[in-house]
């Protein structure tokens, strides 16, 4: 069947001479080439053992704090740079303008409406954790669902008879990138929910042989998920993949919580940051590296860390306080404060959308005009 789809998406896909078709051997199947994809999207095989080295030494939060500099918004805004710089996109962009600008701008609208609305039976505080609730459950599923699309676009370039049907998979990977995870940092108390006192489990296990025999459980999990989607397709990347993707899910369970956020957070930037860089580069008229494209694009973006910040790390001892003058004293003022919060919830949420509707390809008009770049080999003489 997945024969079937690519040979309908590649005739799909106009020609043009500076874009080669892959058609590469089944052994090979990288997005980009092996040094792109082990740095960007298997990124999870390095990260782990590096997170936990710094783990037990002292330069975690520093890590942590360099990578936020440098990828988090970096990733929030690459699928949005990507649907408006790139000429694939362009046509797109024009035929579906509610998806790409109209729904993003009703949803801003609504997160500074909702904070701003004069009702006196929702506090400010109030406001803010409903706001915060929806960008927690979203963002559970938008990691999670990350999983799938990669393993997709690496099934699409090296593919094979299907055992499992994409719903299955889909299913897999909420379970191995959402559940798991979650239920891990459940049993330890240190989801936000818990922290904030929206969630409470009086019957969590806390005795040490109950959480080894979730660990075992969980570990159990992994393996019968190894063996139905390892069968799906044969090549290395895929394969690399679904193993950080399993890492990831007994990470939660092992590592300390501080780890494990940094883990997946990270993970999770440079996966984006990864793919969205590739697409780009691939659809640049002036022959621009990948490389090249990322350092661009964290430029631009690295400046507004300070003030969009307060969704991803400790604002008032963050990027801002030590950048911004007087930035402290600034946000205890309550118009300031909540102009910052609002800015920080809509950009996650349109960011949420922008991936939907960039990353699309069930939609015919997104397959015929876009796929082609993720089934092309580099031009001949390009820099990687």
């Amino acid at each position: 069947m997945i024969d079937v789809l690519k040979n309908r998406f590649v005739r799909a896909i106009p020609y043009q001479t500076n874009i080669r078709l892959l058609e590469q051997p089944a052994a090979f199947g990288f997005l980009r080439n092996p040094t792109w994809d082990f740095t960007w999207l298997l990124c999870g095989l390095w990260l782990l053992p590096l997170v936990i080295l710094l783990d037990w030494g002292e330069g975690l939060e520093t890590f942590f704090l360099l990578c936020t500099l440098l990828f988090w918004l970096t990733h929030r805004f690459s699928s949005l740079l990507l649907a408006f710089t790139s000429p694939s996109y362009s046509s797109v962009r024009q035929a579906q303008l509610l998806r790409f600008l109209g729904v993003p701008i009703l949803v801003t609208l609504s997160v500074f409406t909702w904070l701003y609305s004069p009702w006196q039976t929702w506090t400010l505080v109030e406001k803010i954790l409903v706001l915060a609730v929806i960008d927690y459950a979203w963002a559970l599923y938008h990691f999670a669902i990350q999983h799938y699309g990669v393993l997709r676009l690496y099934q699409l370039r090296n593919p094979r008879q299907q055992e499992l049907s994409s719903s299955q998979q889909r299913n897999w990977c909420l379970l191995l990138g959402g559940v798991l995870p979650w239920l891990g940092e459940l049993v330890q108390g240190t989801t936000w929910l818990q922290q904030e006192g929206l969630l409470t489990f009086s019957w969590l296990p806390s005795d040490s042989a109950s959480i080894w025999l979730l660990r075992g459980t969980v570990c159990l999990v992994s393996l019968m998920a190894w063996r139905k989607l390892k069968a799906q397709n044969c090549s290395l990347p895929y394969q690399a993949y679904l193993l950080s993707l399993l890492l990831l899910a007994n990470a939660a369970w092992w590592i300390s919580p501080l780890a494990f956020l940094v883990l997946i957070s990270v993970q999770h930037w440079l996966v984006a940051v990864g793919i969205a860089g590739h697409a780009r580069s691939i659809d640049s008229p002036k022959d621009h590296s990948g490389w090249r494209i990322v350092g661009v694009w964290v430029l631009m973006t690295i400046l507004a860390v300070p003030f969009l910040e307060m969704d991803s790390i400790d604002f008032s001892n963050g990027l801002g306080a030590e950048w911004v003058p007087g930035w402290q004293a600034l946000l205890t003022q309550p118009s300031v404060l909540t102009f910052c919060l609002g800015l920080a919830f809509a950009s996650g949420f349109v960011h949420y959308l922008m991936d939907r509707a960039v990353y699309r390809f069930a939609d015919p008009m997104v397959r015929q005009k876009v796929l082609r770049l993720y089934f092309s080999d580099l031009p001949t003489g390009r820099n990687s």
